[in-house]
């Protein structure tokens, strides 16, 4: 748990002090500081991680004329700083080894597309699509990966012949309506909006804890969804993840309903759940036809 939202190294490193002032008043900006607000940090080792190397980042943003700023450098060099961090016993974050992930359509067929990256710029993604550990012998990432049918990926940055960082893994599981196009009526809540419509059908399922995941909320307007199969299928259920937090507010659909049609202008409903029968507690809410 943190405030403020997620920091990212790169972030930090692309930060300019005198950024939107003027050139006569940038005289007046003498140094630059970054607060740490500790309400959700019981320990000072969690100082550290969440510091750490924040900390070196902004140090060389603001001891370095911006011309000279290269980030791939300062990722290479960080490396070494870590030694000298590991020596003192620093609990410090290593997530600029992380890999993330971004999904697309799969544009022209079926399912949807992935790509993965790292902040760390000296390092080489190894991945797996079965759920094995990537391993220096494992596939080397090299751009935009289509996916036709469910897989487990895991992924490694790697330096050399050293893993560095945590492993990546994200299980995609595909159906009928993975990666098709979607029509909402009404935009999600600006602050639950994140992917959008393709959030619902990229494979992903919804994760818990939610905080940060692809999760789609409304507020005084209802999810109303259209999606275009683009071919007539035949299919047993529909199944929809259902969010509840009611300490931030967020609350089980008074009822879910399924519907289809073979034109897109008339809708037949398939089964309607009232809100009775959904169970406190309850993330998957499937309709059986």
């Amino acid at each position: 748990e943190a405030i403020g939202g997620y920091l990212p190294l790169e972030k930090v490193y692309s930060f300019e002090p005198t950024a939107g002032i003027s050139p006569e008043d940038q005289k007046y900006v003498i140094g630059a500081q970054a607060n740490l607000w500790t309400e959700y940090i019981p320990t000072f080792s969690q100082v550290e991680y969440m510091v750490m190397p924040r900390m070196a980042a902004l140090s060389e943003v603001l001891w370095s004329p911006a011309e000279q700023k290269n980030y791939k450098s300062f990722t290479h060099r960080l490396v070494g700083h870590f030694k000298m961090l590991d020596f003192l016993k620093v609990n410090y974050s290593k997530a600029v080894f992380d890999v993330n992930y971004f999904v697309y359509p799969n544009s022209g067929s079926e399912g949807v597309a992935f790509e993965l990256n790292t902040a760390y710029e000296g390092g080489v993604i190894h991945y797996t699509d079965d759920g094995s550990e990537p391993k220096l012998q494992s596939p080397v990432y090299n751009g935009r990966i289509p996916l036709g049918q469910s897989a487990n990926i895991k992924a490694a940055v790697f330096d050399g012949q050293f893993k560095r960082g945590r492993d990546f893994s994200q299980v995609f599981k595909l159906n009928f309506a993975t990666g098709k196009e979607i029509i909402l009526k009404d935009v999600p809540h600006e602050e639950y909006c994140r992917g959008g419509g393709f959030s619902l059908l990229n494979g992903v399922i919804g994760n818990l804890p939610w905080n940060g995941s692809d999760w789609l909320g409304w507020s005084g307007k209802n999810l109303d969804a259209t999606i275009d199969l683009s071919r007539p299928v035949t299919f047993t259920k529909v199944s929809v993840d259902v969010l509840q937090d009611e300490a931030s507010w967020i609350y089980l659909p008074a009822s879910v309903e399924g519907l289809v049609s073979d034109d897109g202008l008339s809708f037949k409903s398939l089964k309607k759940i009232s809100s009775s029968e959904i169970k406190p507690g309850q993330t998957l809410i499937t309709l059986i036809l």
